[in-house]
């Protein structure tokens, strides 16, 4: 059974930052990955909309994936889909973990808003095995962006 260690690095709110409200839903314009980092191309079926909502767990803004316009028909994770740390012009969120094996990951996401309507969420997966035997999610946040990149995502939608 493979286990996974999860930390979520949470970010305290820099106060001369003007919070951006990311609630609501957006319709996926484009939506372009790669595996590994490279070139991307767009995604075969990409979620025709996103929504954001306030995180009741952590704090600031979870994204969730939908298959429509009403966002009735969602998919997605509190913790892996969080926002919790503020940025001047949106939120970020950031996911270490270590397998049982000692494969660590590190994945970054923002979610950024530009005049009010036109979010842009970029997604980086960093990974690599380790040399030693035993491991954590903290030795996978430490090594962090240094690590080979494994998998870029970047959507770009607009809010309705």
């Amino acid at each position: 059974m493979k286990r996974l260690v999860v930390v979520l690095a949470l970010s305290a709110c820099d106060q001369s930052i003007q919070l951006v409200d990311l609630t609501g839903v957006y319709q996926v314009g484009t939506d372009v990955s790669s595996k590994p980092c490279g070139s991307d191309v767009p995604v075969s079926q990409p979620a025709p909309f996103v929504t954001f909502s306030e995180n009741d767990v952590l704090g600031g803004f979870w994204m969730q994936s939908c298959a429509d316009r009403a966002a009735t028909n969602c998919w997605g994770d509190k913790y892996l889909g969080a926002y919790p740390g503020a940025l001047e012009d949106g939120w970020q969120g950031t996911v270490s973990g270590a397998s049982e094996t000692c494969f660590l990951t590190y994945r970054v996401q923002t979610a950024k808003l530009f005049d009010g309507t036109h979010l842009v969420v970029e997604t980086t997966e960093y990974g690599e095995q380790s040399t030693t035997a035993v491991c954590t999610a903290h030795d996978a946040e430490v090594r962090g962006s240094l690590m080979p990149c494994t998998a870029h995502e970047r959507i770009d939608a607009t809010r309705l």
